[in-house]
């Protein structure tokens, strides 16, 4: 049925004698005879039946029984081509004459040369052999001729007749074809006839002059040549004809072999040097400015010798900081966009500047789009434009100064491009450190000043220092030169007491005895005189009641102001404490009310951020140093400086390295296997006071107790314990405080919650980055239309699920079962409840996360009980629990177990996911 809807009409027959794009894909070969045909293709609307304006065309060649169709079917062969080869193997074929009764309008493509130019015209050429110029559009005519309102015969038109109807509209609509004459007949611009040359690449043939040609798109090339000259070397450009071509057209086409090309245009900075001879003092810029544009724009021929190596070179920034001698206060900065180090080049509004030297050896190759990433990051990170001069004054200047640095480093790390900055004022402004205070103490006094971190001079004056903390400044002048960083938290902690004592106008037993102790507490020297009177002033009268921080931002409890006072008697006697209390019941404040001087503390990467929170709410008066991640610095002057158990074992040697003030170890029994590389490392931190804190039993096992004291009092228990039981608690109760919760019940809130801190490995950081930057704009594009929130919490979703473990997000699960870091910390965690006793809870809103942990509660060999939305026997599972005998471990789904639901055996509860509801989170 379809097959007889189509009508196979000829167009036209010839014999194929060049390849046009549809023969060489059917393996053309010369001499053949070609059947062009149009197929009529109809279509019926309202009762009628309408032929299609397109008609495909179907190229046919009998002798290899091999055809072409130009519709788009992805069927092969299409119902167009086998319509055709139908109708001419049984004699249906029809031409457009037997159709009509006359011969069709052909649409003819016609150019010729006039004045040199290359002109062009469509003509329609009527059955009587009457040409018509068509400069209206091919769309409006065949439309017209198939709706009636003209008057004319059909006209057989391809669908590449369209689309060179379409850029002839488009050249005229820019100004590009000009019309002249009643016929019509266009001068064409230069710029169009690439435009053009390219629409009538799929039409067979046109005419030049009334012959044949073909048209290709791609175009042709002048020559180009540098040769030496007397003077130097000079620039020839032929835009002439070599000696295979047969015509060259004014307005830039070139016929050759038959073929029309067009001519590849030439830019301005070409011809203005045409035939220019370059002195050797104009090689640089011949060879970076125009020899680039030659060799893009033009066929070009390097005949001399006489011109520097080029070199691919990386584009980069000096900064130039310099100050006036008159002015020393003030910095003044410019920023230079330069090529090469030592400097070969320089960027200056556009183009290259040599430096004048007799002859450049090299010469860069330009990156330009380089140049335009340095130039915008320097103007986004540093609002600095290349030469253009800026200036700062004081804090300002230094602070610019460290920012210039820092990206300067940056660029080189990143990038590899050597930036710098140069100047003689780079040492006046530099950051040289921090100070450290330097006290001593005699008889007579105090004496007070302060000096750069590695030097016993005094760098700079105490009242200077004094009135720069007093502004509120973090930067103070050097005397010899540079700046350096006041110790704010050393100022904030002791500035009242400083000043005090240093007011101080007679030599009292008193206030001796206070120098003495503020040097001590500082770390300052006193005399042999003031030492012995210090130790006859100290003599033991108990337990003593400790001073509590100034800065301490809490209330003690009574069992907390004993701990307190407890630790502060063993650090001031110089022995080590193991403060052993159940969890929940302070040890961290407990610790934080005794820190003096430079603290370390090394605790779990979990709780770090706890120590942190806890450090500034507690004891904000205290300089933190958190020393963790790729960037971390062991900062000297920081009171207390935070880091973890792994830290610890990479950077061994520069942490047992230091003297510590004091040092706590947190969750200390990380250290109980004295085999361990973390004890090992543990037993060789030097400190004055050392401090462990840990909620797990400790004498469970001897080795466990000998490892935790061989770090707070190295050689108590000897090589390995081997006292009696007596004995050995006889020498280590003075050094261990351990409180139970019963012990301390009514002073304790109802509950205790901590937030423990999961730290995503490699794989789950990527693939969190991975969902992160594959939602984050579509969802921020969705709010800023207007659009649902949905797609927000979708993607946060998927984040939470990520963090928890990446086998939950679709499309990221691992084929094998492995630990994400989260089911870490709930092992360590769940392990360490278990052995103090208590019962555990464990919720998530997520039933596939808990299959997860099912299989590691499995690989612990812990019994448990689970409660979801699929649980039958939930009374069943709840008594279980319940019992005595019963499972020590429950895992609920937060819709099933969060809500009607009591456990009275269970005293932990760990939720590893938050929920989105806060009270269902409390009811759980």
């Amino acid at each position: 049925m379809a097959l007889a809807r189509e009508k196979a009409v000829i167009i036209d027959t010839y014999r194929d004698t060049h390849k046009d794009t549809h023969r060489d894909a059917h393996k053309a070969k010369n001499q053949e005879t070609e059947w062009i045909l149009r197929v009529k293709v109809t279509s019926q609307a309202q009762g009628q039946t309408y032929n299609k304006v397109v008609s495909p065309r179907v190229s046919v060649w009998p002798e290899e029984d091999d055809g072409h169709c130009d519709c788009d079917s992805r069927v092969e062969p299409c119902i167009h081509l086998v319509a055709a080869v139908v109708a001419l193997k049984n004699g249906w074929a029809r031409s457009q004459e037997d159709v009509e009764g006359t011969q069709p309008s052909r649409l003819l493509y016609r150019f010729s040369s006039r004045e040199g130019a290359l002109a062009f015209e469509r003509v329609l050429l009527s059955p009587t052999g009457e040409e018509q110029v068509l400069a209206s559009s091919l769309v409006g005519l065949i439309g017209g001729i198939g709706s009636g309102r003209i008057a004319a015969p059909s006209i057989p038109v391809i669908r590449e007749d369209f689309k060179v109807d379409q850029a002839i509209s488009q050249l005229v609509a820019q100004g590009l074809m000009a019309h002249s004459g009643p016929t019509g007949r266009g001068v064409l611009d230069q710029r169009a006839i690439s435009i053009l040359f390219a629409s009538l690449k799929e039409i067979p043939t046109a005419q030049l002059d009334g012959k044949e040609v073909s048209i290709h798109p791609q175009s042709v090339k002048s020559q180009a040549i540098l040769e030496d000259s007397p003077h130097g070397v000079r620039l020839i450009l032929h835009q002439r004809l070599s000696a295979s071509e047969d015509q060259y057209f004014s307005n830039g086409a070139v016929l050759s072999a038959g073929k029309l090309r067009p001519l590849q245009l030439i830019s301005r900075i070409i011809r203005d040097f045409a035939d220019h001879e370059f002195k050797e003092h104009e090689f640089s810029t011949l060879v970076a400015e125009l020899l680039p544009v030659l060799e893009r724009e033009t066929d070009l021929e390097i005949r001399t010798q006489k011109l520097p190596h080029r070199q691919k070179v990386v584009p980069r920034i000096v900064l130039e900081m310099d100050r006036d001698p008159s002015r020393p206060e003030e910095l003044e900065v410019m920023a230079r966009l330069v090529y090469g180090a030592p400097l070969i080049a320089e960027v200056i509004e556009g183009h290259l500047n040599f430096p004048p030297k007799e002859q450049v050896a090299v010469i860069p190759i330009r990156d330009e789009a380089a140049e335009q990433v340095l130039i915008r990051e320097l103007q986004s990170e540093l609002h600095l434009k290349p030469r253009h001069r800026v200036k700062f004054t004081g804090i300002e200047a230094v602070d610019f100064l460290k920012r210039s640095q820092l990206w300067i480093n940056q660029r080189t790390n990143q990038w590899a491009n050597a930036s710098e900055i140069q100047g003689t004022a780079v040492q006046a402004f530099s950051v040289r450190g921090e100070l450290v205070p330097q006290i001593n103490g005699g008889r007579e006094g105090l004496s007070a000043s302060f000096s750069l971190s590695g030097t016993t001079a005094s760098t700079t004056e105490l009242g200077r220092v004094l009135t720069a903390w007093r502004k509120g400044e973090d930067l103070v002048p050097l005397l010899e030169g540079g700046w350096a960083r006041i110790p704010k938290a050393w100022l904030n902690h002791h500035i009242d007491r400083l000043e005090a004592i240093l007011a101080f106008r007679n030599p009292s037993l008193l206030n001796q005895f206070q120098v003495a102790e503020f040097c001590k507490e500082v770390g300052g020297e006193i005399t042999a005189d003031l030492s012995r009177l210090r130790d006859q002033l100290s003599e033991f009268r108990g337990i003593p009641e400790q001073k509590l921080p100034d800065d301490l931002k809490a209330e003690l409890r009574p069992y907390q102001r004993l701990g307190v006072n407890w630790l502060g008697f063993l650090r001031d006697c110089g022995l080590g404490a193991l403060l052993a209390d159940d969890m929940g019941l302070g040890k961290t404040l407990q610790a934080l009310c005794v820190v003096k001087g430079r603290t370390l503390v090394v605790a779990p990467t979990s709780v770090l951020p706890t120590w942190e929170d806890q450090v500034r709410g507690f004891r904000p008066g205290l300089k933190l140093s958190v020393y963790y991640g790729f960037t971390r610095r062991l900062e000297s002057s920081a009171d207390i400086t935070l880091t973890s158990y792994g830290i610890l074992r990479q950077d061994r040697g520069l942490l047992t390295a230091e003297n510590w003030d004091m040092i706590i170890l947190d969750e200390a029994q990380q250290i109980k296997n004295p085999e361990s590389q973390t004890a090992k490392i543990a037993h060789e931190l030097k400190g004055q006071f050392k401090l462990a804190l840990t909620g797990t039993p400790i004498e469970n096992r001897l080795e466990d107790l000998w490892s935790q004291f061989q770090f707070i009092q190295p050689g108590l228990l000897g090589e390995r314990v081997s006292d009696s039981v007596d004995e050995l608690r006889r020498k280590i109760k003075p050094l261990i405080l351990r409180r139970m919760k019963k012990e301390v019940a009514p002073e304790l809130p109802e509950k205790t919650e901590t937030v423990l801190y999961s730290v995503l490995n490699e794989k789950e950081q990527s693939a969190y980055l991975t969902i992160l930057t594959a939602t984050r704009e579509k969802v921020v594009r969705e709010l800023e239309s207007g659009g649902s929130v949905m797609g927000a919490l979708e993607a946060l979703l998927r984040l939470r699920q990520v963090c928890a473990h990446p086998s939950l997000v679709p499309g990221l699960g691992e084929k094998e079962f492995t630990l994400s870091s989260k089911l870490e910390l709930l092992q360590e965690t769940l392990e360490e409840s278990l052995a103090l006793g208590h019962s555990v809870l464990i919720f998530s809103q997520w039933t596939s996360f808990l299959d997860l942990v099912e299989k590691v509660l499995n690989s612990i060999k812990v019994e448990f009980a689970r409660l979801d939305g699929m649980t039958q026997n939930r009374a069943e599972v709840i008594n279980r629990f319940q019992s005595v005998d019963g499972p020590r471990v429950m895992i609920l789904s937060l819709k099933a177990g969060g809500v009607g639901l009591t456990l009275t055996k269970a005293d932990h509860v760990i939720i590893l996911d938050p929920w989105w509801n806060p009270a269902t989170e409390d009811q759980a």
